[in-house]
């Protein structure tokens, strides 16, 4: 549940007023999901002598979870963190073992790489290159149309609670698409790493048996050495044996 006040004091979640952008919209709607109760107080300046140990303040104040100062944190590609990929980036395998996901870190960079970076990176100026003839609006185009329109009735806090509720909503379904997808790859990398173990197994049952095939050939071919070298020798004995029975006879012979 998320509520809007009008006192610092009594928030638990501080952003920036003003024009909203994906970045403290889906922000938002990822601390509602992990807080479940959270009270937005939206402003320019924040009176930090204010602000509570558990209050969360993000896209404002140039501290830990905001992107506008200097030294802002970077992605190794280089790509600078927002607000939504801070909070991401230190709460989200937490809020994902809070709701009982398996696969917590594959699931927390799925969902990075598939979703997250892309807000930071658009919230920070990098837009994707797009050739086309007509106008392409991306998530974070979407969630500005929230804003007030010029010359409207709208109320700047009731506008927000509308961006988020979509943006929760959008947030919600990326995040059961990214389990099933890695759920998916699980269950793919985990059927190749069987078939590369049963090829590999093969490979060495295929070894194995040639080995086998060597070794029954040597054998045979020593057996059969040793059988023909058994019959010659035989043979030269009946041929020598003959021929000593023929001499015996014939010195008979020429004694009688």
């Amino acid at each position: 549940m998320i509520k809007i006040v009008k006192r610092q004091e009594d928030a638990n979640c501080i952003t920036h007023s003003g024009t909203m952008h994906a970045d403290e919209v889906f922000a938002t709607a990822f601390l509602e999901n992990l807080l479940k109760d959270i009270k937005v107080f939206r402003t320019a300046n924040v009176d930090f002598d204010l602000v509570r140990s558990n209050t969360l303040v993000y896209d404002v104040g140039r501290r830990e979870f905001d992107h506008h100062q200097l030294d802002a944190l970077k992605r190794d590609n280089g790509i600078t963190y927002c607000s939504f990929g801070l909070l991401w980036k230190a709460f989200g395998k937490k809020y994902l073992k809070q709701e009982g996901f398996s696969n917590v870190d594959s699931l927390w960079e799925y969902i990075d790489k598939d979703f997250v970076e892309g807000i930071d990176a658009d919230d920070n100026g990098v837009f994707p290159k797009i050739d086309a003839i007509y106008k392409v609006k991306t998530l974070s185009s979407v969630i500005k149309l929230f804003n007030p329109s010029f010359d409207s009735e709208e109320e700047e806090s009731t506008q927000f609670l509308k961006a988020v509720r979509v943006a929760k909503e959008i947030f919600n379904e990326e995040v059961l698409f990214a389990n099933g997808k890695v759920i998916a790859n699980k269950k793919v990398n985990d059927a190749n790493a069987v078939h590369e173990k049963y090829t590999e197994r093969m490979k060495n049952i295929d070894g194995e048996i040639a080995e086998k095939k060597q070794q029954a050939t040597a054998e045979m071919n020593e057996f059969r050495a040793a059988k023909e070298k058994e019959a010659k020798e035989t043979a030269e004995r009946i041929v020598a044996d003959a021929q000593e029975k023929a001499d015996a006879e014939s010195r008979k012979i020429i004694e009688t």
